[in-house]
């Protein structure tokens, strides 16, 4: 397919990847040098804790058939995911990590097969994968990472718009989980703060819902769902294709590089990052006469985020600029302002353990237009929450009992969504959940398109 590397120079970016990890690990303290009571295989076995979610989710509407629109709608999904991890030190400094995950859904093609490979270019999901794969050597003034691993840069609570380097499932919206990301990374440790560079080998892309998928909404046969590594909940966002056009999916590959400072102060935390390769959002590029592709553009971006904590209120906020390669998409600046606030005073005179309210606005600022010939559509219909209010309010009666109430509400498309949720746990391993959601809109926005998945659920996570 033109666009995407040959076999071969994918096989040539895996050896030297590996081969980087390898050289890497090659001047870390040999496992023999190690205290010779210190059983590495025993101690990750023994270590081990493991999972399980089970979720039944009921959906009282269908979807009107016709034969452009072929919607996997049915009235009762069963969906259930267990996680195996573990860790144990192999030699002085030296941590391997490792976390498995299982999955199965009752819904339609939301998983296939089994262990991607760190590129891969497929959109779905797998039925068994790891979330974590990593080595991690750690000295007195810096560490160094490589693997797959945790990649967050985030502050804000409801949504975060830096925190865009993570690999997501989101085929089912209502339960994403944090894939990892491929990387090598290098922490220099300056006194409470870090500077990490990384390198992100691969171009991984979230997994979004497939066409028959009732997250997909009624969109169309033109409408393409993006994979990029938007917040859940941020309703069916993709890009709607020039009438008659075939797009396809550009899959280029490219690596990423990364640099994060983290710094701390008494009652502020804050963040800096720089990042070069692919951008986050998807665009409908026209590279030649009635030839149409998805693909991201590469682009430089930058963000900062704080978070100031007083008592029992925090204030956050934070942004993201994006600048595309010969102006291949909008350059944009994306922000989150938000408070967080812990009642405890007040929740005890009616007999509560705590009331938390946490409020925040998403808005987003065009500061270039998007001037390439070659870009008829631009990523501006696949950005959430361009102009948003979002909310939650958790109302703890004792540590065992959580009330939750939230949503989100975009002022310019008037689309919402509201969430209602129940939690009890009567130990530490144990937690029963319930939830409840509505979602409405014009059908062309990003909630209006789930205005007939309205559902209710019941479940539990149980760890052992």
């Amino acid at each position: 397919m033109p666009g995407q590397p040959s076999l071969a120079l994918r096989m040539r970016r895996r050896a030297a990847w590996w081969g980087l990890a390898a050289l890497a690990l090659a001047g870390f303290p040999s496992p023999a040098g190690a205290d010779a009571d210190r059983h590495p295989l025993k101690d990750f076995v023994k270590g081990a804790t493991y999972t399980v979610d089970i979720f039944t989710s009921f959906f009282p509407q269908t979807f009107v058939s016709s034969p452009d629109l072929i919607v996997d709608d049915k009235a009762v999904i069963f969906w259930t995911k267990a996680l195996a991890k573990s860790q144990a030190t192999l030699a002085d400094g030296l941590m391997l990590k490792l976390a498995l995950y299982t999955a199965y859904s009752g819904f339609h093609d939301e998983f296939r097969g089994v262990f991607a490979s760190p590129d891969s270019e497929k959109p779905y999901a797998r039925y068994v994968d790891f979330k974590e794969a990593s080595l991690r050597y750690t000295a007195d003034r810096f560490a160094l990472l490589l693997g797959r691993a945790p990649i967050t840069v985030s502050l804000s609570t409801l949504h975060s718009p830096a925190n865009r380097y993570r690999v997501l499932n989101l085929t089912n919206p209502m339960h994403p989980d944090d894939l990892g990301a491929w990387q090598t990374s290098l922490d220099w440790f300056l006194g409470d703060n870090t500077l990490r560079f990384s390198i992100l080998p691969f171009e991984e892309r979230s997994t979004s819902p497939f066409r028959s998928s009732r997250w997909v909404g009624e969109s169309g046969e033109n409408f393409s769902t993006t994979s990029s590594s938007s917040s859940s909940g941020g309703g069916a966002t993709g890009l709607t294709a020039p009438e008659g056009a075939n797009v396809r999916t550009v899959f280029r590959n490219r690596p990423g590089f990364l640099l994060k400072y983290t710094g701390v102060a008494t009652s502020l935390d804050y963040f800096l990052t720089a990042h070069y390769g692919p951008g986050q959002f998807q665009t409908i590029q026209n590279p030649s006469e009635n030839e149409f592709s998805l693909e991201i553009p590469s682009a430089v971006t930058l963000s900062a985020g704080a978070a100031k904590t007083q008592g029992g209120l925090e204030l956050h906020g934070e942004s993201l600029y994006q600048m595309t390669d010969e102006n291949a998409d909008q350059n944009f600046v994306r922000y989150v302002i938000g408070a967080t606030y812990r009642e405890t005073a007040w929740a005890e005179r009616i007999g509560f353990d705590e009331i938390s309210p946490v409020v925040e606005y998403a808005g987003e600022w065009v500061t270039g237009q998007q001037d390439n010939a070659g870009t008829p559509v631009n990523s501006s219909q696949a950005r959430p929450f361009r102009n948003s209010l979002l909310f939650r309010v958790d109302v703890i009666p004792t540590d065992k009992l959580t009330f939750r109430v939230g949503g989100v509400r975009n002022f310019t498309t008037g689309d919402y969504t509201q969430i209602f949720a129940l939690e009890y746990k009567p130990n530490y391993n144990l937690t029963w959940k319930a939830q409840a959601a509505v979602f409405g809109g014009a059908a062309d926005t990003a909630f209006g398109r789930w205005n007939r998945n309205d559902y209710f659920e019941v479940g539990l996570t149980r760890t052992f």
